[in-house]
């Protein structure tokens, strides 16, 4: 029913309150608005997602030509991931569901707002090949925790977007990074699918690498998610990033700008880069588990320049928990100016293999430059 309503595209498509099922991929066609209430739930029905190119919602033409001026405002869109379960042979792609749910992929000026993305089985939004985006007040929901469950996932070739208002409104939500901007990616080649991890491959199926720039993130609110930040970068850079005013606890990493896979320390660019007014804490790794990972708050290995960070807290109830609150590696860069909290006693030291550690505590000031 929605789908033969939304062909052709040039519509505005308002769904009222109410449960309307998804069996086959949602496909959004250009010029096209849907406008849903918050008690409207778009749910992907049992056991109907099975091949790599599933997902609850897709741009129409995101293999060819892509796709422009497309919108979805309001609503509950549902993976129904408990029922979905992901793909067993990853080599396989009629049998490699990949457990997207939201996957835009060659679109000009896609706006994604007031909506809550539930129950992903891997990324809860997927984006690729996007120039003029808006993130605005989405909330994630999760009840059956699976690895890959990004809350906004950037590949390659993303300019000019807006994130504002991101929110893990269940715990340990998104249970993986809130926000990565991918322009490398793990086992994943622009024209080649298979390679790598069992059921990773799928994930990144249809993706291109290429440089992420000119995005702004503003206001990002979890208790508890795995990761708040990932930048993965080897041949394309990732560049003119804002981010300010992140909030909560995050379980491994609030920043995760480490080597991963054949992008090893000192790989890639992350240049013009800036993080500002965030309280962020390390909370344990599980409801059943006190156990604090020992993962840095700032892993930081690769190559930066002008790299800033700027009024980090970290809340006291959370230091001397064991882990730093950064560490940098030497191939990344140097710090260039370090101005500590007030309060914060410790001071910055470098181990036998020359990497810099932060033991705990925040700071007024980091900035990590090229100095080689």
């Amino acid at each position: 029913m929605l789908q033969s309503a939304l062909n052709g595209g040039d519509l505005l498509l308002e769904l009222p309150r109410g449960l309307f099922p998804v069996s086959r991929t949602l496909r959004i066609f250009s010029h096209t608005t849907i406008r849903a209430t918050e008690n409207t739930v778009i749910r992907r029905m049992d056991h109907t997602a099975v091949d790599v190119h599933d997902c609850l919602v897709a741009n129409a033409d995101e293999y060819d030509s892509g796709n422009e001026c497309i919108e979805l405002e309001g609503g509950v869109w549902d993976g129904n991931n408990p029922a979905n379960p992901r793909g067993k042979n990853a080599l396989d792609a009629e049998n490699s569901y990949s457990g997207i749910a939201l996957r835009f992929n060659r679109v000009r000026n896609l706006t994604i707002r007031d909506l809550t993305v539930a129950r992903a089985e891997s990324y809860f939004i997927r984006m690729c090949n996007i120039t003029d985006f808006r993130i605005l007040n989405v909330k994630f929901f999760s009840s059956c925790f699976r690895p890959n469950q990004d809350g906004v996932h950037l590949n390659g070739n993303c300019f000019h977007g807006r994130i504002k208002g991101l929110y893990g409104i269940s715990p340990y939500t998104p249970g993986d990074d809130m926000i990565a901007l991918n322009a490398h990616d793990g086992a994943a080649e622009n024209d080649h699918f298979g390679r790598g991890e069992r059921n990773v491959p799928s994930v990144n199926y249809g993706i291109d690498l290429g440089p992420i720039e000119d995005i702004e993130i503003e206001d990002v609110f979890a208790d508890s998610v795995y990761g708040f930040f990932r930048i993965l970068t080897k041949d394309h850079p990732v560049r003119n990033i804002r981010a300010k005013n992140i909030r909560g606890g995050c379980r491994f990493l609030l920043l995760n700008a480490n080597a991963f896979g054949d992008a090893p320390p000192g790989s890639g660019l992350i240049e013009n880069v800036e993080f500002s007014d965030i309280r962020v804490c390390k909370v344990p790794e599980s409801s059943s588990s006190p156990r604090i990972n020992g993962y840095p708050l700032w892993g930081l290995q690769l190559k930066m320049k002008n790299v800033v960070i700027r009024d980090y807290v970290r809340p006291p109830l959370d230091m001397n928990c064991g882990t730093d609150s950064v560490t940098l590696h030497p191939a990344a860069g140097a710090i260039t100016a370090f101005e500590p909290e007030p309060g914060n006693k410790q001071g910055l030291f470098t181990d036998e293999e020359n990497i810099v550690h932060l033991p705990d505590g925040g700071f007024r000031c980091l900035k990590i430059d090229d100095v080689f």
